[in-house]
């Protein structure tokens, strides 16, 4: 029987056995919220080399930057020939935009993330300080 149907017959709940905290021995998690700044801080040292320069070092790096200065294909770098003309016009500096396009948005959903978790360490931080007086 579910609950829902123990609720309609006017039942008592059936209740998982194996649920935590049910047989007395409760094991309540800690959440911390300078865990949660940690875990942001940490996020923030990958966000550097997806923003950074194009180039470092003599080779590019990955960077969003990088794809913007080195994606953009011409004839002059796939050549002349029939097939490669096709695919400069069809894809070229398309790939190179569509490319950056993608990974602009990742950008921005990466950076929603760090700012979801040190904003929820923030509120867990004004929880605390209610609950403990």
């Amino acid at each position: 029987m579910t609950s829902r149907d123990a609720l309609r017959a006017g039942e008592a709940i059936p209740l998982d056995s194996q649920w935590p905290g049910l047989k007395g021995d409760p094991t309540p998690k800690q959440f911390k919220s300078s865990a949660l700044r940690a875990v942001a801080t940490d996020l923030e040292l990958y966000l550097g080399p997806m923003t950074g320069a194009a180039n470092s070092e003599g080779y590019t790096t990955g960077s969003i930057n990088s794809i913007r200065e080195n994606c953009n294909l011409t004839e002059a770098q796939l050549g002349q020939w029939d097939t490669a003309s096709a695919f400069t016009q069809s894809a070229g500096a398309n790939c190179g935009k569509t490319f950056e396009e993608a990974y602009g948005e990742f950008i921005a959903a990466y950076e929603a993330v760090i700012r979801v978790i040190r904003e929820n360490a923030k509120v867990l931080d004004g929880t605390e300080d209610d609950n403990e007086g």
